[in-house]
């Protein structure tokens, strides 16, 4: 939990069953105004089992969830001022985008947040959809149809969106595009987003503050920056695609390392104990696979200068700089 947060919504030991099967358990995390959270993890993990228990769709088997100090955790969902975003969309098809958006601002939440105050005008606008006010949902792109859905979303009142990969099913450059505007309209308004995903990609690029779930288990938390660079536990430092190793010794016992690919200087020798494997160019870097000699694996990434300079089989050394995180499990 993090310290001097800013309460919105907070998750005190959330657990939830469903017969046998364990889905969340003992989950605890303060949510900030303004910020957005990324809960990441892989699929099963209890990252959309989490969204419904906010949003009231689920009740929890155990554990309390309060919003501005307000203990909502039998409130229905209606009463919340919580909204749930997925990629399907939330418009109804027979309505115009228009319609659409007066109706949830008509039957809205009773607490409206900001953007309401300011007018749906403005929502409208900072959404870029103005074109489009009077098509109907069937009519739309896939980015349109997201965006009308955010409007909408906005123009009900919620002050906490939570976003179930809203964007997993359209292509990157509309993905990258709708992060922007996603990261400016919590921004502005002053909203509380959740987020989940299993891309890390996305957790790394949107996330202010990322929660990490597996197992449905909290397994750490922190900014982008220390997830990746200074990861909280071993499964953040799986998760993120770190380089985890064995070969560093404390006293006399091996221990596991990790360290990240941006971290791995490649240095070309004849003689060197590491194989180049694997290779790809990725948008203005490239992406290198080395294996040592004794079998041990290693991620690089080094600048697209270099790309064509490797060959398949070569041998060479690395060197890692910066920073080496020791885990003290035996390998």
């Amino acid at each position: 939990m993090r310290c001097g947060a800013i309460k919105m919504l907070e998750a005190k030991g959330l657990s939830k069953t469903y017969g046998s099967v364990k889905a969340l358990c003992g989950f605890t995390a303060v949510f900030e105004d303004s910020k957005i959270t990324i809960i990441a993890g892989p699929s099963g993990s209890g990252k959309t089992t989490l969204l419904k228990l906010l949003a009231g769709l689920e009740m929890p088997t155990s554990g309390s969830i309060f919003i501005d100090g307000r203990d909502v955790t039998r409130e229905p969902p209606w009463e919340r001022g919580v909204m749930l975003l997925s990629q399907r969309p939330v418009l109804l098809p027979h309505l115009t985008v228009r319609k659409n958006l007066e109706l949830a601002s008509k039957y809205g939440f009773k607490g409206k947040n900001s953007a309401v105050k300011l007018g749906i005008e403005n929502i409208v606008g900072d959404l870029g959809i103005t074109d489009i006010l009077d098509r109907y949902p069937g009519q739309l792109s896939g980015g349109q149809l997201q965006r009308a859905s955010l409007a909408a979303v906005l123009a009900s009142g919620a002050r906490v969106l939570l976003l179930d990969e809203p964007f997993a099913h359209l292509d990157l450059p509309l993905r990258e595009q709708l992060r922007i505007v996603l990261r400016k309209i919590v921004s502005r308004y002053g909203l509380t987003g959740i987020m989940v995903t299993h891309d890390q990609d996305e957790a790394l690029e949107l996330g202010d503050h990322i929660i990490l779930l597996d197992s449905c288990m909290h397994r750490g938390e922190g900014s982008p920056a220390e997830m990746y660079f200074d990861p909280p536990t071993l499964d953040a430092a799986r998760f993120f695609g770190l380089n985890i190793i064995c070969g560093a010794l404390i006293g006399d016992e091996p221990v596991k390392v990790s360290f990240a690919p941006e971290q791995v200087e490649i240095i070309e020798s004849s003689r060197g104990d590491w194989i180049l494997e694997y290779s790809a160019l990725r948008r203005g870097f490239s992406v290198a696979l080395l294996r040592h000699t004794t079998g041990v694996g290693v991620k690089a990434y080094i600048p697209s200068t270099l790309y064509e300079k490797l060959y398949i089989g070569s041998r060479y050394n690395i060197v890692v700089k910066g920073n080496v995180k020791k885990w003290n499990i035996e390998c």
